[in-house]
């Protein structure tokens, strides 16, 4: 069976001075964005499961966006 590896995109945009340069998907949740875009497995779920619980920690009341393009 054929590895897959995932490429994380980067932000096109230049960071801030003294700022690490994010990946697209750190950005996304700084915005309350979580997204899910490959099969599901106990790695997967508890991966998405801690940034939604990330997420309600820092605000219960905003609302959290959660995007799924996955076969399963």
């Amino acid at each position: 069976m054929t590895e897959i590896n995932h490429v994380i995109p980067q932000l096109a945009e230049a960071p801030s001075f003294g700022s690490p340069q994010a990946d697209i998907f750190n950005r996304l949740l700084q915005e309350r964005i979580v997204v899910l875009g490959t099969d599901v497995n106990d790695g997967i779920a508890n991966y998405i499961t801690a940034q939604l619980l990330y997420l309600e920690g820092q605000d219960a009341e905003k609302p959290i966006w959660l995007y799924i393009n996955s076969p399963g």
